[in-house]
């Protein structure tokens, strides 16, 4: 093929490479074309991406990820030596540092160095072009072009043609990402106008309810001029305070998750435990809290969020106690901690009145509350979602309706 004509050729791939990455369609849908379309224009035996998926400057792990092959070329898009392949520790070293620089690496293989070339021999490579690509100002991975059939030199117009490529591609993938980042941000900011639309409205009536109650009472014991039914009233004045008192709480605590970073320190779980049953639970011979765990002292200590794992602890156990079942007698939340490799987790069991299936699905939502003899406020188990969400971590719920209730808490080990 005439020179000119092979470098029309390859243009004509270049520009189809840039309209599907232009395309709204992802980029990963369109690079299997594109790839064969660089491969064929090119004249290559195989186009190839790696991708990095972790480590350091020092330790640079990749894999393959998409292949085109000519017809009659073995295809390595199976091979596991190409799946998180430590690129330094199998010789590349020249590799990384070229490539890290936004340098290309390219050549006849026989003059590469030594500890290069046996890889590149498996695959029956004699020549080759690698072009860095970047997102974000990372180095995300690389484009390769292998020459299989013969030792090749590429010319200045097709160095420039595929370095064209490798950069539309590195754009089209910061261009997605940042495309998921804003949708992502605009899920978030709808989920906070939507909860912000509940928090006022709910607020506004959560507020003046109690308030009510107390102006009411005060002006009927301004009009009974029985003493004797002050103290009723004062007993009553008392309660709507305390919930008023109590919603104000989970209002603070709403606002502080929010609000302030995560400050981790080392804590004894089962101290806290005590700590917020402490704090929450009402002196009564009927209820009682059990833990149990396999743990040394030293297990026990754990990194985390000391005022948040404690304001699920409290949310949890003031649940436990106040939906407790007075029909068996006894009402027992069992507690067990569990070390694991990667975290800690607490299992909350207690023998309550439960919660109906079909409500379980809701009971982390804002202000939903599961049945009509609970007092409070609504957003007990929502703020414990919204915190175990900071903390990176998980809580799941199972019931069964008159026979109780079992919170899984799975707090993520932050800090060694």
């Amino acid at each position: 093929m005439h020179p000119l004509n092979k470098q029309e050729q390859l243009l004509d791939a270049v520009a189809f490479s840039a309209r599907e990455l232009l395309s709204n369609r992802p980029w990963q849908s369109s690079i299997n074309e594109i790839l064969k379309s660089l491969g064929e224009a090119s004249a290559s035996s195989r186009v190839y991406v790696f991708q990095h998926t972790a480590g350091s400057e020092e330790r640079i792990l990749t894999n393959l990820v998409f292949e085109w092959c000519a017809p009659a070329i073995s295809p390595q898009i199976e091979s596991e030596s190409l799946q998180n392949l430590e690129i330094g520790a199998v010789g590349f070293h020249r590799w990384v540092a070229l490539m890290s620089l936004g340098q290309m690496v390219y050549g006849s293989v026989e003059e590469f160095p030594e500890e290069e070339r046996a890889l590149l021999a498996e695959q029956d490579i004699k020549s080759l072009i690698v072009i860095p690509f970047f997102v974000s100002g990372k180095w995300w991975g690389f484009i390769g072009f292998d020459q299989c059939d013969e030792k090749r030199a590429w010319t200045a117009a097709e160095v420039a043609a595929l370095q064209a490529a490798a950069s539309m591609i590195g754009s089209a993938i910061e261009r997605q990402n940042t495309e998921e980042r804003l949708q992502q941000q605009y899920q978030q900011l709808e989920k906070v106008n939507y909860e912000l639309d509940s928090f006022v409205y709910s607020v506004s009536h959560d507020l003046r309810a109690p308030l009510a109650s107390v102006l009411g009472l005060v002006n009927i014991a301004e009009r009974d001029e029985n003493v004797a039914n002050l103290r009723n009233y004062l007993s009553l004045i008392r309660g709507s305070i305390n919930k008023l008192d109590y919603f104000i709480k989970d209002i603070l605590d709403y606002s502080r998750n929010a609000r302030t970073d995560l400050f981790l320190e080392q804590v004894n779980m089962q101290s806290l435990l005590e700590e917020a049953a402490q704090d929450v639970l009402p002196i009564d011979e009927s209820f009682v809290m059990m833990i149990t765990h396999e743990l040394s002292l030293n297990e026990l200590q754990f990194w985390t969020d000391r005022k948040r794992a404690l304001i699920i602890f409290s949310n949890l156990l003031s649940n436990a106690y106040k939906f407790k079942d007075s029909a068996k007698g006894k009402s027992i939340v069992r507690i067990q901690l569990r070390r694991e490799h990667d975290g800690m987790l607490v299992l909350l069991e207690d023998n309550g009145i439960g919660i109906e299936a079909v409500n379980l699905p809701s009971i982390f939502k804002m202000f939903y509350r599961a049945t009509d003899k609970s007092p409070g406020s609504g957003l007990g188990l929502y703020i414990t979602k919204e915190i175990m969400d900071k903390l990176q971590g998980k809580i799941q719920v199972s019931s069964v309706l008159n026979e109780g209730t079992q919170f899984q808490v799975w707090f993520p080990l932050l800090r060694e």
